[in-house]
């Protein structure tokens, strides 16, 4: 091939790998090899330079010979943009030319698949959740879960939707159906197992909740809210020791929990243990001052702890008279929903 061909070969569309001054050309190639070609030198020594017999003529080296003794190897760099090369070294052609075979390697970037019909109405019905619109959004759930059965998070927002206009029963049915699809061990699963106590809590099925909030535990050690819970629901089970220790691990992970101080509180003075409730009542009221639940079990306390002493200081009587209290109420169970962001569905 001569200068001109060569020349030629530059202009066309395609790059073209450079073997020994022969121009290969190809349509695909890899990422690496686009960018350089071989140039290999094949002879040991120019015909110049070449060995001469006795009578004076040069001797003739095999050309298969020259190329398995060649050892040099020199890089061209290739642009495929204007398809010249960058090396000041001139291509030397030869007629036997060795073909190197190149790998076709695509790099194509895959379409995003659409979002289905179902996820469709699943993130409809996050948006209605989000702006306060219920009913629309209980509409969008259940259309998804119609499309898509096995939706985990269709089926959790329809469970937290649910519970929010107090159908907790409704609420409980599509928690169960959400984990039967969701992840082992995930954060959608973890948030489904804690609202699905509370429900239990508020059908009182405090049995339930306990079994529910055990399976948190067991995976997430430091899960405060599964310990208030389990304490809530064993409180209501009048298990008041152990619920004690369950609220006492929910004060070591957040001493400013007000749910756990109420309830330990009652517990204290459901246990006849008047006088470490009062204890306890004053050092819980130096964070919340104004709570009024920390104010009646105060003052029923001090009723119980006077009457228990059956002696009475006059300050201790007037003490007992301004108190109103003469029955306790039970804390109200303060429910934290967990439902997840839109960032992690």
């Amino acid at each position: 091939m001569g200068k001109q061909e060569l020349a030629s070969a530059f202009q066309k569309n395609k790059p073209a790998i450079f073997v020994q001054g022969t121009v290969h050309t190809s349509s695909l190639v890899s990422p690496f090899l686009s960018q350089y070609s071989f140039h290999t030198s094949q002879r040991l020594q120019d015909e110049s330079s070449a060995p001469t017999s006795a009578l004076g003529q040069q001797n003739t080296i095999p050309k298969e010979q020259q190329i398995a003794n060649s050892t040099t190897v020199n890089f061209v760099q290739l642009d495929e943009q204007t398809q010249h090369t960058t090396t000041a070294q001139e291509i030397s052609l030869e007629s036997n030319a060795i073909e190197i075979s190149v790998p076709v390697q695509t790099t194509e970037t895959p379409a995003i698949a659409p979002a289905s019909d179902a996820e469709i109405h699943f993130r409809a019905g996050y948006q209605h959740s989000q702006q306060g619109r219920l009913k629309e959004a209980l509409q969008s759930y259940k259309q998804a879960v119609v499309l898509d059965p096995k939706h985990t998070h269709a089926y959790h927002w329809l469970g937290v939707t649910y519970a929010a206009v107090g159908k907790h029963r409704r609420a409980i049915n599509n928690y169960l159906k959400s984990l039967e699809h969701a992840p082992a061990n995930s954060k959608l699963t973890l948030e489904t197992y804690s609202n699905l106590g509370q429900s239990y809590i508020a059908r009182q099925m405090f049995r339930e909740s306990v079994d529910v909030m055990d399976k948190i535990i067991l995976i997430e050690n430091t899960n405060k809210l599964a310990h208030y819970n389990r304490g809530y629901a064993l409180m209501m089970l009048e298990i008041f020791d152990y619920a004690v220790k369950c609220f006492n691990v929910t004060l070591r992970l957040d001493s400013s929990h007000l749910g756990s101080l109420q309830c330990s509180a009652y517990c204290l003075i459901m246990q006849r243990k008047y006088e470490d409730a009062l204890k306890f009542i004053q050092s819980a009221e130096e964070l919340f001052p104004r709570d009024a639940t920390l104010h009646h079990y105060k003052e029923y306390a001090y009723k119980k702890y006077f009457r228990s002493r059956g002696v009475y200081s006059l300050t201790e009587i007037l003490t007992a008279q301004q108190s109103k209290s003469e029955s306790i109420k039970q804390p109200t169970h303060r429910s934290s929903r967990l439902v997840i962001s839109e960032d992690d569905e």
